[in-house]
């Protein structure tokens, strides 16, 4: 059963990083707007786990590279909101 979820995260977390490419792509998206490393974020968090479940050491590094990746941008990207927020007077 384990594996079934394994299964099925990969595929969604295939369709998350591939919708988040497609959106910015199009211009639907800002490749620096957190719902795009958001997405990219949960995207490759599935695929890694899927990796690393089926024993792909070379996808889990590019997928743990890529969430690495996603958070710095989503956690940047929350500090500079609150460092604009807190410049007001």
């Amino acid at each position: 059963m384990i594996s079934l979820f394994v299964a099925v995260g990969g595929y969604v977390g295939a369709f998350l990083i591939l919708l988040a490419y497609f959106m910015v792509s199009h211009k639907r998206w800002n490749s620096r707007s957190e719902v795009f490393q958001l997405t990219n974020a949960i995207g490759a968090f599935l695929l890694a786990v899927n990796a690393l479940y089926m024993q792909a050491y070379p996808f889990l590094i590019l997928n743990t590279v890529w969430l690495a990746v996603a958070l710095h941008a989503l956690f940047k990207s929350g500090n500079d909101k609150s460092l604009a927020g807190s410049s007001k007077t």
